[in-house]
């Protein structure tokens, strides 16, 4: 029997993994400090920085339990961002559970607009839409999710990680992210997530600013990505995953090629 649950009696819990995140750590933190309703909790996995993130981390301590938000971190080597990512939600108490990258930083109106959401079955994944900025905050586009999963699931992932929380139903029923998809494990989670018949929630408010400079966007990384985008489909049995693996890569050929005379327009201009 399906209920509507009442999402402001819920606690939001918040993970972000960090890894030498000295250079944008402040803007996410800041961003989860200025939320300003919810019962929320924070929590910070760190990969024994050896830069000045736990530093940051720790003087943030009493702006915490100012805001009346519980706070909690570590810091220890781990085997990843998704394994940081685990460590995280098997810390983590609330009822729904958010993952914040350390370059990425929410709307102040984040969790006011999670709250407003009315969910008819627990077993939820709720996702909203994101803006795509630069490394100055500069918003180059907004990425919306595909609603539609049933489309575009098999193909590609379909929605905003950053910008979605996951009732603790969920992880509970189809486990946590697989460590062995270094960057494509969130797509291997939703995926598992569809098939097991969880209910998306989708929201149509912009709650997160993604930077365009982490690990997924850069060029080193597209193949990657690609090939771990394809074993999750071939491990899902889906029809066409090859195919979709060539598009993939003559893709990213292209986006090399832009990127090339990009950058020899710049020298030329600059010269």
């Amino acid at each position: 029997m399906e209920y509507f649950s009442e999402m402001n009696n819920k606690r939001i819990s918040i993970i972000t993994a960090t890894h030498n995140s000295q250079a944008t750590l402040k803007d996410t933190i800041e961003s989860v400090l200025n939320q300003k309703c919810g019962n929320i909790e924070y929590i910070i996995i760190d990969g024994a920085s050896t830069d000045s993130t736990l530093e940051i981390v720790q003087s943030y301590k009493e702006s915490f339990k100012k805001a009346g938000i519980d706070f909690r971190y570590i810091s220890e080597p781990d085997n990843g961002i998704y394994d940081a990512m685990n460590k995280g939600i098997r810390m983590a108490t609330g009822d729904w559970i958010g993952i914040l990258n350390s370059d990425d930083w929410y709307h102040h109106l984040a969790v006011s607009e999670l709250l407003k959401i009315q969910v008819k079955n627990e077993f939820s994944i709720i996702s909203a839409n994101m803006n795509k900025v630069d490394k100055n905050g500069k918003i180059l586009k907004v990425l919306y999710n595909k609603k539609d999963l049933q489309k575009y699931i098999k193909r590609t992932m379909p929605i905003n990680h950053p910008a979605t929380f996951v009732n603790r139903k969920v992880y509970e029923e189809i486990g946590n992210f697989n460590c062995k998809y270094r960057l494509s494990a969130d797509y291997d989670l939703i995926l598992r997530a569809y098939n097991a018949g969880v209910h998306f929630v989708f929201m149509d408010s912009i709650i997160v600013n993604m930077r365009n400079s982490g690990a997924t966007h850069q060029i080193r990384n597209i193949f990657v990505t690609a090939r771990e985008d394809y074993a999750i489909r071939k491990a899902h049995f889906i029809n066409g995953a090859q195919f979709h693996y060539l598009l993939r890569i003559g893709f990213n050929v292209l986006v090399i090629i832009r990127e090339f005379y990009r950058k020899l327009l710049i020298l030329l201009f600059n010269s």
